[in-house]
């Protein structure tokens, strides 16, 4: 019995030993993605950035949890780079998933609503966000003032080419109706 304890014990720490050397080997690769991940960011080659991230987030490794959270915030900063706000919204909805008190995740979504040109969108992440968090650092955050002050900006200067135009045509209309309403009273006092 005793024996049978012992090759139990053995073969559970080669086992075990394996599975280890392999979870590091994939931890390896990923830190070898990474690097050359980063060297195409650096060089603003967004593509090849997200390239060689979705292969090192394919691979599994339970030593890399903060190191997938890096990769996975650079893979959707690489997405907002070439401007595809709405794949990086995706990521950025999952990692508020994953932690809803990090505030610069509500603003970095909000930054892509508003770019896709979702203004009241925008507005509610950062709601959610102050909701979530209570950092005052997000109230404090330059970029979401600036970008509250263009959002609007924006639409104030929409609301602005509207009025002069609404209001061009109202004063037409009340021109023509009190020509109208003169000729009336010519034809009337003839």
């Amino acid at each position: 019995m005793r024996k049978i304890i012992i090759r139990v014990v053995i073969a559970a720490v080669i086992l075990l030993a394996g599975i280890g050397v392999f979870q590091w080997h994939n931890y390896q690769q990923k830190v070898e993605y990474r690097k050359e991940a980063l060297l195409y960011f650096k060089e603003e080659d967004y593509s090849k950035t997200i390239s060689y991230l979705g292969q090192a987030l394919k691979l599994q490794s339970v030593f890399a949890g903060k190191l997938d959270l890096d990769m996975t915030c650079y893979l959707a900063e690489s997405h907002y780079q070439l401007k595809e706000y709405d794949e990086a919204e995706k990521i950025y909805d999952k990692l508020i998933n994953n932690d809803s008190k990090n505030a610069q995740y509500y603003i970095l979504k909000g930054e892509c609503l508003a770019k896709s040109g979702d203004a009241k969108a925008a507005v509610k992440v950062y709601e959610q966000g102050w909701n979530s968090t209570n950092d005052t650092d997000f109230l404090e955050s330059r970029k979401i003032m600036i970008m509250l002050s263009n959002i609007f900006k924006k639409e104030s200067n929409r609301a602005a080419n509207r009025r002069p135009v609404l209001c061009t045509e109202r004063l037409l209309f009340m021109r023509r109706r009190r020509s109208t309403i003169g000729r009336m009273r010519q034809l009337k006092n003839m």
